[in-house]
């Protein structure tokens, strides 16, 4: 029996974490929430690493939240706390 489409997605998160956590001494890792919570000090975090010297003020206008239909549904969010509670544990998520 197939899975669930709620836990493939799940599985699929808990792959690519385990993958970015293998690599992360290599990789500028941001978080969604610093994105939408502190926009600015965020990208200026990015930018530098990118060497950009521009304004970062100008890039904020284009981050947008989630649209309801990209948000995860209460099955989602069931699948990744049973599945992926290590991987979210290691990025700091409860």
């Amino acid at each position: 029996e197939q899975p669930s489409a709620a836990v493939r997605r799940a599985l699929l998160w808990n792959y690519l974490s385990e993958m970015i956590w293998r690599d992360r001494e290599k990789l500028l890792l941001i978080k969604y929430e610093d994105l939408l919570d502190k926009p600015v000090m965020t990208l200026q975090h990015v930018l530098r690493a990118l060497d950009y010297t521009g304004n970062p003020r100008k890039l904020v206008a284009t981050i947008r939240s989630a649209t309801s239909e990209h948000k995860l549904t209460d099955v989602d969010r069931l699948a990744i706390t049973h599945l992926c509670g290590k991987q979210m544990a290691r990025w700091g998520y409860n």
